[in-house]
C-alpha cells in the first residue's frame, strides 16, 4: 500500500539508520495533537470559542502530519510526500481522510488516495477563525463567527480521531496506514 508519489519513487538506500529519529518525530506530532487538544478545551471553557476551533483544527492537522511521517517510516509515502507535510496545510488535513483504491492501474496493490480539493472548506474556517474577514465592507470577528457547538464539534472530532489511531495502533501493532487499514 503505498500513495501514487511513492509508487513511482525510486527506492531510497540508508533509511534504516534514522528510523529512531522518525519514530521520534511520528510521537512528537502525536503529543502535540493531544496537547493542542486539551488547551483547545480550555478555551472552549472559556468561551473562545473561535480560537478553541482554530486550536482544535490545528490538532487535526498535527494528526495528519503524525501519519504522514507514520507512513513515511512504513515506506507508503515519498520523501515529497513527507517533507511536504510540514508545510502543507491542506496536505496534512487531507491525509487524515485518506482512504484506499484497488485498481487495475497499480497491477493489485492498494493505493493510498487522498483530494486536496475535500479540505479546502476546512481551510477557509481555520482563516476565519484567526483573522477578521468581512462581507462587502463589514468586518466580521472570529469571535462572532464560531459557536461553542462548532468548536466543541472540532474538538470532538480531533477526540475520535485519535482515540481511533490509538486503538488501531494497539489493535495492529502498526502505525500508519498499515495499523488503520489492516
Amino acid at each position: 500500500m503505498k500513495t501514487k508519489k511513492k509508487q513511482t519513487e525510486a527506492i531510497e538506500a540508508g533509511r534504516g539508520s534514522i528510523q529512531t529519529d522518525l519514530f521520534k518525530l511520528y510521537h512528537a506530532c502525536m503529543k502535540n495533537a493531544y496537547s493542542l487538544t486539551e488547551e483547545a478545551k480550555l478555551l472552549l471553557k472559556h468561551g473562545h470559542n473561535a480560537r478553541a476551533f482554530f486550536l482544535a483544527l490545528t490538532a487535526y492537522e498535527e494528526i495528519g502530519k503524525a501519519q504522514l511521517t507514520a507512513d513515511y517510516i512504513t515506506d507508503c509515502v515519498s520523501v515529497e510526500e513527507f517533507e511536504r507535510a510540514f508545510k502543507d496545510h491542506d496536505l496534512k488535513m487531507a491525509y487524515n481522510q485518506r482512504y484506499i483504491s484497488l485498481s487495475q492501474e497499480t497491477k493489485g496493490e492498494a493505493t493510498l488516495e487522498y483530494d486536496l480539493r475535500e479540505v479546502k472548506s476546512f481551510v477557509r474556517a481555520r482563516m476565519k477563525s484567526l483573522y477578521v474577514s468581512k462581507h462587502a465592507l463589514c468586518p466580521q470577528l472570529p469571535s462572532a463567527l464560531f459557536t461553542e457547538e462548532a468548536a466543541a464539534e472540532m474538538i470532538e472530532s480531533v477526540i475520535e480521531e485519535l482515540i481511533s489511531i490509538k486503538y488501531a495502533e494497539w489493535l495492529n501493532q502498526r502505525i500508519g496506514s498499515k495499523g488503520l487499514f489492516k
